[in-house]
């Protein structure tokens, strides 16, 4: 939880403007901003790397908190009910979160990486259906994540290395 959190502290102290896109038209006085632009790009583009590496490193199989309830409730079932929560909670959180307007980092901060470590904390053996509240918000962590970070590297990158920036 503890790189999580820091991940998420890291997007929140960021600050974003409009970046301009490459496909934009440059007028005569842009011209003079594009090295400002960068810039401004470029410490955006930092703390999102780093965050996405810290909860990276974080973040765990999704086969932990499955085995963990079917062991806890003593039945597969539950392992296979908490699964389909996770999966089925991530896919409408994912699909939902594509029609959100706002600061993706502040969706992707508190949304997604705070969620995440809400729901990692909620895995401690507490009863079952506080341990499957936790794979939900994992779930929805882990949509919200799946969405906006490829969505943010997307529109920081210019559009010469937007193959290059995904990988």
């Amino acid at each position: 939880a503890i790189p999580i959190a820091s991940s998420s502290l890291l997007l929140a102290l960021v600050r974003s403007g409009r970046v301009r896109s490459s496909r934009d038209e440059p007028s005569a006085s842009s011209v003079d901003e594009q090295p400002a632009q960068a810039a401004a790009t470029r410490r955006v583009r930092q703390p999102v790397l780093l965050a996405t590496a810290l909860y990276g490193f974080s973040s765990y199989s999704l086969g932990f908190p499955v085995l963990a309830i079917a062991t806890h409730a003593h039945l597969v079932a539950s392992g296979f009910g908490a699964y389909a929560v996770f999966l089925g909670v991530s896919a409408v959180t994912g699909y939902l979160v594509g029609r959100w307007r706002g600061s993706p980092l502040w969706w992707l901060a508190l949304g997604g990486y705070g969620l995440s470590a809400v729901g990692s904390t909620l895995l401690v053996p507490h009863g079952l259906a506080v341990s499957f509240l936790g794979v939900g918000l994992l779930g929805v962590g882990l949509g919200v994540i799946e969405t906006l970070e490829p969505t943010l590297i997307a529109r920081l990158a210019p559009d010469a290395a937007q193959g290059r920036a995904m990988g």
